[in-house]
């Protein structure tokens, strides 16, 4: 599975795409981890509600209007991604040991919904 690369350099990017194919990349050069989503879980579809919080839009598997919950979390040395609840990747990496958080969708259409950024304390 060929992921493209991000023109930046720094910190750690969890990328889903809507084909269901994910990625855990350190930088431009790094990826740590990679597979395919299961299709999404039931919920509120966009514009019926209040969304649940997550990225939303085009799902992973297609599905328009489909929210999905992203996590990712880097303490020490160690970076996790979770999506829908689901653990994805738990791998150890020392490539950056602060850095910025954030939050996109590349040039293509997402909502997000329910945005927060919290200090890590495993």
């Amino acid at each position: 599975m060929q992921h493209t690369t991000t023109r930046y350099d720094f910190g750690y990017f969890l990328i889903v795409r809507q084909d269901g194919t994910w990625c855990l990349r350190a930088g431009a050069a790094a990826t740590l981890a990679q597979g395919t989503l299961p299709p999404p879980p039931a919920r509120t579809p966009v514009g019926a509600g209040v969304g649940d919080g997550g990225a939303g839009g085009a799902s992973a598997d297609g599905a328009a209007g489909a929210w999905r919950e992203l996590t990712i979390a880097a303490v020490g040395q160690s970076v996790a991604c979770w999506v829908d609840g689901r653990l994805l990747a738990n791998v150890s990496d020392a490539a950056f040991a602060t850095g910025w958080a954030g939050i996109g969708s590349g040039f293509h259409l997402a909502q997000f919904a329910n945005f927060s950024l919290d200090a890590a304390r495993w």
